[in-house]
């Protein structure tokens, strides 16, 4: 099994989309509310329909971008009302900015492949991405999140605090696997169990907060 974009693309095509819960993670979202400002740089990889983007625009965060390999997951987020309404809205003469031009609005959807992505974050926000790739690419996914971020920039995310009986994706692990991966290019906050976890997954994810390594 390549888990490329074609696989993705089909995946999305014949609606096999079992990690989309149809709506933001509530708990993920609050916690970006109460430890980072609304001008913040933030990326999304593998977003998919993108919920948490458009809760966040919804909130200010207007500087939240998302990406994915597969075209079709964001044919329904390029039309997404909370999109339209910021392109809508009229921006202040003074404070923060409240809206964003068309073309500002279709550089946040950003369709490539995460590890020859470019650019320069203040934080990457994980839910859905990390679980899907295989384990033998969890390397290259921490240095390329290193990469993106800037200096002293943050991860957040949530990985499966468990282990799956069938092959994958997605894929799980433990608080230890996870320490080892990311200890040489992160400061480790936080990585502990995940209180604001969906119905389905309580108890079974690990909210993980880091401190990207001066590089």
């Amino acid at each position: 099994m390549k888990l490329n974009a074609e696989y993705w693309q089909e995946r999305w095509t014949n609606e096999q989309t079992g990690w989309d819960i149809g709506h933001p993670n509530h708990g993920l979202i609050a916690e970006v509310k109460s430890r980072f400002p609304k001008t913040s740089k933030i990326l999304i990889p593998g977003a998919g329909r993108g919920h948490e983007a458009e809760a966040l625009w919804e909130e200010g965060y207007l500087n939240t971008y998302v990406c994915d390999w597969a075209p079709e997951a964001f044919e329904s987020l390029a039309k997404s009302e909370v999109l339209l309404r910021v392109q809508r809205e009229v921006p202040p003469k003074a404070g923060a900015k409240t809206f964003l031009t068309p073309e500002e609005a279709k550089s946040r959807l950003i369709v490539a492949d995460f590890f020859t992505l470019e650019g320069s974050y203040d934080l990457l926000l994980e839910q859905t991405f990390f679980c899907a790739i295989h384990p033998s690419q969890r390397k290259q996914y921490v240095e390329q999140a290193a990469h993106l971020l800037k200096p002293l920039g943050m991860w957040m995310g949530i990985f499966f605090d468990c282990h799956f009986p069938t092959e994958g994706p997605p894929f799980g692990g433990d608080n230890e696997t996870y320490r080892s991966l990311f200890e040489k290019h992160f400061e480790i906050t936080k990585l502990e169990r995940f209180e604001g976890s969906i119905g389905p997954r309580l108890g079974k994810e690990l909210l993980g907060l880091m401190h990207c390594k001066s590089m």
